[in-house]
């Protein structure tokens, strides 16, 4: 009896190709290393955003310090002038 050729619709599977446990082993290896990458990065920015906190509040004191600098220089002018003899409309008009 002569067999009957396979129907088209009776295709076998394609041909997977084994994947070999190197590679599984490598792409594991590579994740890992992805992983770890990527948290180091993440650490990183995160430091980077503290220090940039930082500075900003260290520049806001001293912007509060020189605005207070400014106002002890004003009233030590402003005295000194006083004592000077200059009258108070004076003194106001050259301080500002």
């Amino acid at each position: 009896m002569p067999s009957k050729p396979p129907s088209v619709n009776m295709l076998p599977p394609p041909p997977t190709a084994p994947v070999s446990t190197k590679k599984r082993k490598d792409d594991k290896e590579w994740l890992e290393i992805e992983r770890v990458r990527l948290e180091i990065k993440r650490r990183k920015e995160e430091r980077l955003a503290k220090e940039a906190q930082v500075n900003y509040r260290i520049l806001v004191a001293k912007a509060q310090e020189a605005e207070l600098a400014l106002k002890v220089a004003r009233a030590k002018a402003r005295q000194e002038l006083l004592n000077a003899g200059i009258s108070l409309g004076e003194v106001e008009h050259i301080l500002l």
